[in-house]
C-alpha cells in the first residue's frame, strides 16, 4: 500500500507561517503550506492551554504540508495541556487529514508546580491523523517538575486513531510518568498504514510505576495495530520504579494483526541499575485480550520479552471478520528469540555486558495465563524462555510450536496437541510441563528432549523427522502415560544402553509391566511402577545426579509401519 496524497480541486492558498497563539480554534484547508513555528504560551496564574492552538474544534485538512515546531506552553503556577494543541472539553476534535504531511517537531509542554499533558498534542475529546502523505512527531516533551507528566507526543482522553495514512513515524518523545509518545484513556488505533515506527521514546521519572516507553493505555480500551506494512518498535525505554512496557503498557486489550511484518528489539525495562528487555505489559483482567498474529508468509518478532497478567486471553494467529464481513486468515509466524539478547544488553547499558541475571530475565517471556494457538507457527528460538500457565493448540487447527535451542516452560499446566498439530523439538530444547499428544498429532525430534512433566501419547501420535534415533530425558517422578491401542514403546537406560519392550494388550495394559521394572532394579538406574487403571508408568528410583535417566523411542517405528500398512 502506497499512500500519495493530493490537494483537492479547490484553489490552493499560498503558505503560510504563524508565529502567534490561535484562541477560538482553527481551520486551515487548502494551503500550499501551513506553518506554527516557535511560538510560546506562558501562562500566569492559570492553566497553559496549547501553545498554538487552543479551541474545542481544529481543522487542518487538504494541506500541501502541516508543520508544528518549537513551539511550548508553560506555566508556573498551574497545569499544562499540548505544547502545540489542546483541543479542550470531552467532546472536543483536533483533525489532520488528508495533508501531504503533518509534523510535530520539538514542541512541549512544561508544568512546574503540577502535571503536564501533551508534549505535542493533547485532546480530551477525539483526535485524528487520517489519509495524510506522511505522520512525524520528533523530539516532542511533556515535562513536569515535581510532577508527572503524560504523553511526550500526544495525550488523549477519548480515541486517538492514525489510520490510512503513508508513513507514521514517532522518534525520540519523552514524557516522566506514562506513554513516551502516546499516552491515551479511549481506543487508540493504527491500521492501513504503509509503514509505523516507534523509536527512541522514553518514559523517565521519579515516581512509582512508570510506564510505556512508546504507548501508555488506560482503562478498558484497546490498542490496535493492524493491517499495516512494516511495523517496528525499537529501543524505547521505561525507566523508573516499576517501570512496566518498554514499547506499550496497557491495562486493556492489545491487538497486533495482519501487518506485514513487526518486529520489537530493545526495548527496555530500567528500575535502578537493573536492565530488562520487555516491550510489552499487558497488567491482566477478566475482559483483556491479547490478539497476535500474522497472515501466512508474514511474522511477528519478538527479540525482547513480554508480559501479561493472569485472567487476560491470550490469542495467536486466531483468524477475524473484518468490517465487511470477510473472515482474515492468519497462519503466519510469531516468534520469540534471544539471537539479539546479549548485544542489545550491551548497546542499552552504554557498552556494558549484562549480568547473568539480566540476560536470564531478558530472554524469560512470562505469560500468566492459557496460550490459545490457532494456526501457523508459534517458535521460540535462541535462549528465548516462554513461561507460562499452559498452551492449547486448538482441534481443527494445522499448528506448529517450534522449539529451538530454547525453553518452553509451564511447570504444572498442560501443553495439549490435538490432530493435525505439530511439536518440533530441535537442538539444545527444555520443556517444562505436562505434555499431552493426542490422537492425529505429530512429535518431531530432531535432538534430545528434556522434558521435566508428564508425557501422554495418544492413539496413532505421528512420530517424525529423526525422532527414532533419539532420547526423552525424564527425572525421578515424571510420568508417561499411554493411551490404549499404542503398539510398543521401548525404554532404553543410558548407563548400559539395555533395551526394553513392552507391548500393549487390546485393552491397553502393559504385560508384567510392574513385576518387569522390579526385577530390573539391581542391574539398572532407574525404577517404575505401573498402574494399569491409569496406564501410567512412573519412575520410582533413579540414581542421583549428575546421571541421567533416558527413554528412548527407537521402537516406536512401529507406529509409522503401521500407519504404512493402513
Amino acid at each position: 500500500m502506497y499512500h500519495i496524497k493530493f490537494l483537492s480541486y479547490k484553489t490552493v492558498k499560498e503558505a503560510v507561517t504563524i508565529t502567534t497563539r490561535r484562541t477560538s480554534g482553527a481551520d486551515y484547508q487548502y494551503y500550499a503550506r501551513v506553518s506554527f513555528k516557535n511560538i510560546e504560551y506562558a501562562a500566569v496564574d492559570s492553566n497553559a492551554d496549547g501553545g498554538a492552538i487552543y479551541g474545542s474544534s481544529i481543522t487542518l485538512s487538504n494541506n500541501g504540508s502541516v508543520k508544528f515546531s518549537g513551539n511550548t506552553a508553560s506555566s508556573a503556577d498551574s497545569c499544562c495541556y499540548g505544547g502545540a494543541i489542546c483541543g479542550w472539553g470531552d467532546t472536543s476534535i483536533i483533525a489532520l487529514n488528508n495533508n501531504g504531511s503533518v509534523k510535530f517537531i520539538g514542541n512541549m509542554a512544561s508544568s512546574a508546580p503540577s502535571f503536564s499533558e501533551g508534549g505535542a498534542i493533547c485532546g480530551g475529546g477525539t483526535i485524528m491523523l487520517n489519509n495524510n502523505g506522511s505522520v512525524e512527531f520528533i523530539g516532542n516533551t511533556a515535562s513536569s517538575a515535581p510532577s508527572a507528566s503524560y504523553g511526550g507526543a500526544i495525550y488523549g482522553g477519548g480515541t486517538i486513531t492514525l489510520n490510512n495514512n503513508g508513513s507514521v513515524k514517532f522518534i525520540g518523545n519523552t514524557a516522566s510518568y506514562s506513554g513516551g509518545a502516546i499516552c491515551g484513556w479511549g481506543d487508540i488505533t493504527l491500521s492501513n498504514n504503509d509503514c509505523v515506527m516507534f523509536s527512541g521514546n522514553t518514559v523517565s521519572g521519579s515516581g512509582d510505576e512508570i510506564r510505556g516507553g512508546a504507548i501508555y493505555r488506560g482503562s478498558d480500551s484497546t490498542v490496535m495495530l493492524s493491517n499495516n506494512g512494516k511495523v517496528s518498535f525499537i529501543e524505547n525505554t521505561a525507566s523508573g520504579y516499576q517501570a512496566s512496557g518498554g514499547a506499550i503498557y496497557t491495562s486493556g486489550s492489545l491487538h497486533i494483526r495482519n501487518n506485514d511484518s513487526v518486529e520489537f528489539s530493545g526495548n527496555v525495562e530500567k528500575e535502578g541499575s537493573a536492565y530488562r528487555l520487555r516491550s510489552v505489559y499487558v497488567s491482566g483482567g477478566s475482559d483483556d485480550v491479547l490478539n497476535i498474529s500474522a497472515a501466512a508468509g508474514k511474522s511477528v518478532t519478538f527479540y525482547d520479552t513480554i508480559y501479561v497478567g493472569s485472567g487476560t486471553t491470550v490469542n495467536l494467529n486466531a483468524d477475524y471478520e473484518d468490517a465487511e464481513g470477510n473472515i482474515i486468515e492468519q497462519k503466519g509466524d510469531i516468534i520469540f528469540t534471544g539471537a539479539t539478547t546479549v548485544a542489545d544488553l550491551y548497546k542499552a547499558k552504554g557498552n556494558v555486558a549484562g549480568t547473568a541475571m539480566e540476560i536470564l530475565n531478558s530472554r524469560t517471556t512470562e505469560v500468566r495465563t492459557m496460550t490459545n494457538l490457532y494456526g501457523g507457527r508459534l517458535r521460540m528460538e535462541d535462549g528465548a524462555i516462554y513461561q507460562g500457565y499452559g498452551i492449547t493448540v486448538h482441534e481443527g487447527s494445522v499448528a506448529t510450536v517450534l522449539v529451538k535451542d530454547a525453553t518452553l516452560s509451564h511447570s504444572g499446566y498442560d501443553l495439549i496437541f490435538n490432530a493435525g498439530t505439530t511439536l518440533e523439538l530441535v537442538g539444545d530444547s527444555q520443556l517444562a510441563g505436562n505434555l499431552m499428544m493426542l490422537t492425529g498429532s505429530i512429535l518431531s525430534l530432531d535432538s534430545t528432549m528434556n522434558l521435566n512433566g508428564s508425557l501422554t501419547l495418544g492413539n496413532e501420535v505421528v512420530l517424525g523427522g529423526a525422532l527414532l534415533d533419539d532420547i526423552l530425558s525424564m527425572k525421578a517422578g515424571d510420568t508417561l502415560t499411554l493411551v490404549s491401542g499404542l503398539e510398543s514403546l521401548h525404554l532404553q537406560t543410558q548407563s548400559l544402553m539395555r533395551s526394553l519392550e513392552y507391548t500393549t494388550l487390546l485393552s491397553g495394559e502393559l504385560v508384567n509391566a510392574s513385576d518387569y521394572f522390579e526385577n530390573l532394579k539391581e542391574h539398572s538406574d532407574l525404577v517404575f511402577c505401573y498402574d494399569s487403571n491409569t496406564q501410567t508408568l512412573k519412575i520410582i528410583y533413579a540414581i542421583p545426579e549428575p546421571a541421567t535417566t533416558t527413554l528412548s523411542l527407537l521402537a516406536l517405528a512401529a507406529l509409522a509401519a503401521r500407519r504404512r500398512r493402513k
